[in-house]
């Protein structure tokens, strides 16, 4: 029986008091251009991380403060460092990763349009130290240090075919680059994995072989765990190319769907143990790939360390039938269908499957409308049984395609938290009121709570924090307000 989490909703007012918070104003000088939390290798929480823009040094300079917090907001190191400026190249943080002892964080040089991506560079912090590097770049598989010639910067690097990209793979550096050229932006062109040395220890030799297919495309679907696995696809094939980061030996290739399969597939990747786990949705086989409207089920793979497929099992929306309204195309009450945010996959094999009816309207002043309403859940057992389907209700967004925000494994792997906003209409005043949702999922039982979230003064952002809170910043430009806190999650 379709199961309605409603009545376990619990309201309660934030009580600022009992908040651990911490004022990121008074934290360092300058106006903060960017903030994050920093992860661990394991995906657990070790802080945050603040920068402060304190102004330019000269006409190719700009002078940052970097601020790290740990993860009770406690103060714990900062410093100064340096990035280049360019002429006509405007700049922003995007990304920071920490890789053992040190954090890497990365910046990207784009056009002031944002039409043309340019370069990235990149500074590291060293933990143990508490000392920032040199700006550095990655350029066709190299680390050179120091900025870029500015003179004729935009020449070049319009010239130049690839975007360098350089992230965290375990204790590793992972480096690819990415086609500007090609129809695909997320088309990779070379792959490099480096040690805590920057020195190389393997490359991916495969992608520089021929290229004239325009329909071939490479793409990074799993970086993590010692295993880096690239897909491979054309107009007939996707393969899974899996590699041993470390090593760079290649442990096996999987044609995951050609021409003669019954469907397509849109999926997700996790190892666990030895085995590699392959799960998402599937829609009825096209030369043109999967089409989410078109969605017949779901499916569930794993594949052994050899690539064996030691299981595989679909699931057709017609089999959820005794738990709610859909039809064997997917379809909802009122054409609503059913749209994946996410896909828990525990430690034990089960599978629970997040999706948010999702529908498009049409206004003809306006154009294609999104609206979003409640989210459902399926529950699978290790043998892809459905074992249950729930239902959060919320209210309808419009103009949003998703109101899900982020989860957050816990109790080793073994359950999961996830966090959405949801608007609620006030009753009397018909005003909408954002409220942050929260549901965990604990030995396959759902708990719900819920934060209102809205203030006249000020912007509420919500973070990851470490298990059983959730960090909250609050901001006001005009105000000079930006404040976090962390707030228990209480059920």
């Amino acid at each position: 029986m379709k199961k309605l989490l409603a009545s376990l909703f619990i309201f309660f007012a934030i009580q600022v008091s009992h908040s651990q918070m911490t004022d990121l104003f008074t934290l360092a000088n300058g106006s903060i251009t960017f903030f994050n939390p920093i992860f661990e290798e394991d995906k657990s929480l070790y802080g945050y991380f603040a920068v402060y823009d304190l102004g330019k040094v000269n006409e190719s300079e700009n002078r940052y403060e970097y601020v790290i917090l740990d993860t009770r907001l406690a103060k714990v190191a900062n410093g100064e460092f340096l990035t280049p400026e360019y002429n006509r190249v405007a700049s922003k943080f995007y990304s920071l990763e920490k890789i053992k002892d040190k954090l890497l964080l990365s910046k990207l040089y784009h056009s002031y349009t944002k039409t043309y991506v340019f370069f990235t560079s990149h500074t590291e912090i060293d933990l143990k130290t508490n000392t920032p590097s040199e700006t550095f770049y990655v350029e066709e598989g190299k680390f050179i240090e120091g900025f870029r010639n500015a003179d004729e910067l935009n020449k070049k690097q319009k010239k130049y075919k690839n975007l360098d990209l350089l992230y965290g793979l375990d204790a590793n550096y992972l480096s690819f680059q990415v086609s500007k050229e090609r129809r695909t932006i997320g088309d990779v062109n070379a792959v490099n994995v480096f040690g805590a040395d920057k020195n190389e220890k393997w490359n991916s030799l495969f992608l520089t072989g021929d290229r004239s297919d325009k329909y071939k495309t490479f793409s990074i679907r799993y970086a993590e765990n010692n295993t880096l696995i690239i897909q491979e696809k054309n107009r007939k094939e996707i393969t899974l190319h899996v590699y041993n980061s470390e090593t760079g030996e290649k442990q096996y290739s999987y044609l995951i769907e050609n021409n003669d399969s019954d469907y397509n597939y849109n999926y997700q990747l996790k190892r666990i143990g030895d085995e590699l786990i392959i799960t998402g949705k599937i829609s009825a086989y096209s030369s043109f790939g999967y089409k989410d409207e078109n969605a017949n089920g779901l499916f569930k793979i794993k594949l052994a360390t050899d690539g064996t497929e030691n299981f595989k099992k679909y699931f057709l929306w017609e089999e959820a039938a005794a738990y709610l309204e859909i039809n064997k195309r997917g379809k909802l009450e009122k054409g609503y269908r059913l749209l994946a945010q996410d896909y828990f996959i525990f430690n034990d094999g089960r599978i629970t499957f997040l999706a948010e009816k999702f529908k498009e309207g049409y206004n003809i002043l306006i154009g294609v409308i999104p609206k979003a309403t409640d989210f459902v859940l399926f529950q699978f057992d290790d043998d892809f049984a459905l074992k249950n389907v729930e239902t959060i209700e919320k209210d309808k967004s419009k103009f949003s395609i998703s109101d899900y925000l982020f989860s957050q494994p816990i109790n080793d792997g073994n359950d999961v938290v996830f966090f959405y906003r949801d608007y609620q209409k006030d009753e009397i005043t018909k005003d909408k009121d954002w409220v942050l949702g929260i549901v965990k999922l604990v030995d396959q039982k759902f708990e719900y709570e819920q934060i209102p979230m809205s203030s006249d003064n000020f912007y509420i952002e919500p973070y990851i924090a470490k298990e059983g809170f959730i960090l909250l910043r609050e901001y006001n430009k005009e105000a000079k307000h930006n404040k976090i806190r962390l707030e228990r999650v209480n059920f």
